[in-house]
């Protein structure tokens, strides 16, 4: 039909006296209706071109019927299992808006715990939000329900939560997952294997470790922190410390580590012990020695040569990453000492906590230990360091540490005079991001309700910035009545931390209706 208006188009600006009557052809119903005018014995040549140039046009602002689509209509969810959560809408946006990364999780770890799926609206969106965020993952797979992994399976971008692999599912079908499965698949099915056998899944990643890329090789390593065992030890160090990308070796190199017995922690110990000795005679004083050089081995076993390959900082450089690596348990054995006598009772110039002190201390959180991060937090050194060491410690201890650090605080949270930015024990209380116990929160509520008469200082008010999204929600009304006797300006300091815990202490309550 185009090539019939083109000539309608052509003859109409040439003149019909100048150019013969065009060949106007049509297909179907409007082809007729062409064929009808042209055979009009009363009409003129000109009235036929006019008359079909207007049944074209209207032809084609009329449009064309779509073809036909042949669409597979999926199957329904499964009846759901666990009761929905009966939360509005508005308080899920909120929660994603603005306490994505504070209550959010803490929410949908309970959720979980209490068996409720999240309503059908919300799981768009938290199945996007979780897309963009792998931390999240973990959390709202749980409380997607039957509906969610349905609707995740309709989406290419949702597809790390579509994978059917629950408590029950055998090793036979994770294997299968992780053979055929999309990378997110194969990530949560490995991880599913090694909770139920880790040699089995070990002997799986080695089957395919030649073909896999290195994004996927150091990811997969990841996963062998769940039971980790000397068992894993060959592999990792003939395989994956072997391998020619850097980022592969170095997640070996961190397993590999937390093996005492391992060949690579022996390499490191035999290194570094003869670096740190104690001399002096009426004090104790640390004398340290740096290596030499960064030879081959050495790199081979991780340690970066750094921008700076020769001269003082570069070897000062060398023997902090090593002691990052040695288990802090080691030097207790070394100086025949506990870890709050060698971390009080060894003079430590600034030079050597630069060095010394700063690599015990990224040890204490590689090897996450209790005994350590316990003694760091209660020494002359807490207020030089991340605290951050509280992060991969359990729940409790984390509680336990906190009470001595106030303790030795004189009981203080906050301590008048002090540099606004040095209150350890308020620095140690932002890393407490977990539901804290009832007896912990009881035990602080005194010295919360103190500090809000401090509203002037940056660290109080940081506190009340934050604290309200791990406070117990049972204890809100104590709290606040608390606060408010204190006096002053003390409910005004603490409205941040009061109006996060009403919001809260309004989610929690959903959970817990039936």
């Amino acid at each position: 039909m185009s090539s019939s208006w083109n000539e309608i188009v052509s003859t109409a600006l040439i003149g019909t006296e100048q150019q013969k009557m065009p060949d106007i052809r049509g297909e179907g119903a409007i082809g007729a209706l062409i064929d009808r005018l042209k055979q009009s014995a009363d009409r003129s040549k000109e009235s036929v071109i006019l008359c079909a140039a207007g049944t074209m046009h209207l032809h084609k602002k009329a449009g064309l019927l779509p073809s036909g689509m042949s669409l597979h209509a999926e199957e329904p969810a499964e009846e759901e299992s666990w009761m929905c959560a009966p939360i509005a809408m508005s308080k899920i946006r909120l929660l994603l808006q603005d306490y994505k990364s504070t209550l959010l999780p803490l929410w949908l770890k309970a959720a979980a715990d209490a068996r409720r799926r999240m309503p059908e609206l919300a799981l768009p969106l938290l199945l996007e939000e979780a897309a963009a965020s792998r931390e999240l993952r973990p959390l709202v797979l749980p409380v997607l329900g039957k509906r969610g992994r349905w609707l995740a399976k309709q989406n290419p971008s949702w597809s790390y939560a579509a994978a059917e692999i629950t408590a029950e599912t055998d090793s036979g079908d994770l294997r299968k997952v992780f053979e055929t499965g999309s990378q997110e698949e194969r990530v949560i099915a490995l991880k599913r294997m090694r909770d139920i056998s880790p040699a089995s899944a070990r002997e799986l990643l080695a089957s395919t470790w030649n073909e896999e890329i290195v994004q996927t090789k150091a990811s997969f390593l990841r996963l062998f922190e769940w039971g980790l065992s000397m068992e894993d030890e060959a592999f990792l160090e003939e395989v994956a410390l072997s391998d020619k990308r850097k980022e592969v070796r170095i997640e070996a190199a961190k397993l590999l580590a937390r093996l005492p017995e391992s060949r690579y922690a022996q390499r490191m110990v035999a290194r570094a012990v003869p670096c740190l000795k104690i001399g002096g005679f009426l004090k104790q004083k640390l004398d340290v020695s740096y290596p030499p050089d960064c030879d081959r081995e050495m790199v081979k076993d991780g340690i970066e040569k750094g921008p700076e390959s020769v001269g003082a900082e570069a070897r000062y450089y060398w023997l902090c990453q090593m002691l990052s690596l040695i288990s802090p348990a080691v030097w207790e054995v070394h100086f025949k000492m506990s870890p709050p006598q060698i971390l009080d009772s060894i003079e430590i110039d600034a030079r050597q906590q630069n060095v010394v002190v700063t690599g015990w201390a990224a040890a204490t959180v590689l090897h996450r230990n209790a005994q350590w991060a316990e003694a760091f937090c209660l020494s002359k050194f807490a207020g030089a360091l991340d605290i951050g060491m509280l992060d991969l410690l359990d729940p409790p201890v984390r509680e336990k540490i906190i009470l001595k650090m106030m303790e030795k605080n004189g009981g203080k949270l906050y301590v008048k005079g002090n540099n606004e930015y040095r209150q350890p024990v308020i620095a140690a209380l932002l890393r407490a991001n977990h539901e804290w116990s009832e007896d912990f929160a009881r035990k602080l509520m005194p010295q919360i309700s103190e500090a809000a008469q401090y509203g002037t200082n940056h660290s109080v008010r940081l506190m009340f910035a934050n604290i309200g999204f791990y406070f117990p929600a049972t204890l809100a009304e104590h709290i606040e009545a608390s606060i408010a006797k204190a006096g002053g300006d003390s409910l005004k300091t603490a409205d941040p931390f009061l109006s996060a815990l009403k919001f809260k202490s309004d989610i929690y309550a959903a959970l817990s209706n039936q």
